[in-house]
């Protein structure tokens, strides 16, 4: 990731941040005897603020004068630091970042936060590691642009120390240089930021389902956020997995990302890194009603979003069900940005007859291709079965009939009252995107998978015995062009979790570590 690139990311991820000046900053950082993000004050010690400059201004920030002395020394470093290195220490206490549009711009925004905030944002990121208060100096001494002779004098230790600290902080990071190290912690840090002033203030409360279902759910190693985008359209995205570990960008099906706790741990296990972008209506009922022409755009604008987050010119990025169709969409205006293309349980529409979907997939696609009306009341009244979870397995287990392995994963799903609490939960908030995600299955077009670039490798990975989504229709799909290859997880149906989780996330971590030359399709 380049510099400019790191800024854009950090841009884009504030951009939902209203800026603190004049008498808020006070208020927020300024009580009674506690000076600025004072570590003793624990409330304080977490918080953050976002500051507008310029430097063309003779007092380039907007605060009080009993904040002057603080506002001396952020006009300071303004002034004294450069495009290069964003990163840069205040005081003991207190870091910054500068958010610019241009590498000269003289206006722009600033992001200040405690040493408190990063330790505790390293933490988080590296659980299993204890990364010093001595090696996070060293780190955000060299990411300020000091040298490591320069940091040692600073610190009056020998150099020999500075460097055996940066050795340190790579080997427990597993991140080798120091700019890739920046563009992490810079995605990380903004992430963090965005997602806590979400929660406090997402408008009219359309947020609330969101968060609560990642609290409630979606146990360990996952992380929830809102950000704004460039057209200030809201995405919200999970982060699900290992924070250090190969990022990806994941499209799920239907209302929102399903995995349950074991599923994530072994994600985590993999060492992936999947960052969701979820669509209209996921997670949010209380959503704008928008066309579904306005829907495909919001979700390749989450799409794009994700991609963004991951230091990379081009990004893996890996779909399920329906989520496919919606990785093609992303396919046909952004091909340029994608390495690798992974299509789990691929919702590929028959070409024959003999090759035709379940007959509960032909009448739902029938319905929304040819009775809008008929279709909404359909779909609503199935997802209002959810309050009696006995009817709405019975109906699944009615959908899914013609293959034994998803029926009796069905069962196995619902005799475990967590997961039929959290399945209740999507499903009561996601209509919205449930009946779109149903309406592009009903529309599906794979013509962009003809257009893709020559070398763009795209893997399908499908169930030897799937009979909602026969392997018959995948195979004449990758038989289109070359870089094509399937992978088929043997006893597996449509519904690959549970059982299958392990063999799945094996393969998308094999794809990810082989070079699409030296992988043959399967």
């Amino acid at each position: 990731m380049t510099l400019n690139s790191e800024l854009e990311l950090a841009k884009v991820a504030l951009r939902v941040l209203p800026d603190n000046g004049s008498e808020e900053f006070e208020k927020l950082y300024k009580t009674g005897n506690h000076d600025l993000f004072d570590s003793g004050t624990a409330e304080l010690a977490q918080q953050c603020v976002v500051l507008n400059y310029d430097l063309n201004h003779p007092r380039p920030l907007d605060l009080p004068p009993s904040l002057d002395q603080h506002n001396t020394l952020i006009t300071h470093y303004l002034t004294k630091s450069t495009a290069s290195d964003p990163w840069g220490f205040l005081n003991e206490k207190i870091i910054a970042l500068k958010i610019s549009d241009r590498p000269d711009a003289r206006v722009g925004r600033l992001l200040l936060f405690s040493r408190d905030f990063i330790s505790a944002l390293f933490e988080r990121l590296f659980p299993l590691e204890k990364i010093t208060m001595a090696e996070q100096n060293t780190i955000l001494q060299c990411l300020s642009g000091l040298t490591l002779k320069e940091a040692a004098t600073l610190d009056g230790v020998s150099y020999e120390t500075k460097k055996s600290q940066l050795k340190s902080v790579f080997q427990k990071t597993d991140i080798k240089r120091q700019q890739v190290l920046s563009s992490f912690l810079i995605a990380h840090l903004t992430l963090a930021v965005a997602s806590d002033y979400a929660r406090k203030s997402s408008p009219q409360g359309t947020d609330e389902q969101f968060f609560s279902y990642v609290d409630q759910y979606m146990g360990e190693h996952v992380r929830g956020s809102v950000i704004q985008d460039r057209s200030k359209t809201r995405i919200r995205l999970i982060e699900i997995g290992d924070p250090s570990g190969t990022p990806m960008v994941c499209i799920h099906h239907l209302g929102i990302i399903n995995f349950s706790p074991d599923e994530i741990k072994e994600i985590t296990r993999q060492r992936i890194r999947l960052i969701c972008p979820l669509r209209q209506g996921a997670m949010g009922s209380r959503d704008q009603r928008i066309s579904f022409e306005e829907h495909i755009e919001h979700a390749i604008a989450g799409i794009d979003l994700a991609v963004s987050l991951i230091p990379e010119r081009q990004v893996t990025v890996v779909s399920l069900l329906s989520g496919c169709l919606y990785a093609l969409q992303y396919l046909r205006r952004y091909p340029e940005k994608i390495q690798r293309l992974i299509l789990i349980s691929a919702s590929c529409r028959a070409a024959k007859a003999k090759y035709s979907l379940s007959g509960f997939k032909r009448t739902i696609h029938n319905l929304a291709s040819k009775n809008q009306t008929l279709f909404n009341a359909t779909v609503a009244y199935l997802v209002s079965r959810v309050e009696k979870p006995e009817q709405l397995r019975k109906v699944w287990k009615e959908s899914l009939k013609e293959c034994e392995v998803d029926y009796r994963l069905i069962d196995t799903l619902f005799d475990d009252p967590k997961q039929v609490q959290a399945m209740q939960y999507r499903f009561k908030h996601s209509l919205i995107s449930i009946v779109r995600d149903l309406q592009i299955q009903a529309e599906s077009n794979w013509q962009p998978l003809t257009a893709a670039p020559e070398n763009l490798p795209v893997h399908f990975i499908h169930g030897s015995i799937d009979k909602t989504i026969p392997i018959k229709n995948v195979q004449d799909i990758v038989d289109w062009r070359k870089e094509n290859h399937l992978h088929v997880i043997e006893g597996a149906g449509n519904w690959m979790f549970g059982d299958f989780m392990r063999a799945v996330f094996s393969e998308v971590r094999l794809i990810s570590d082989s070079s699409s030359q030296t992988l043959s399709p399967r």
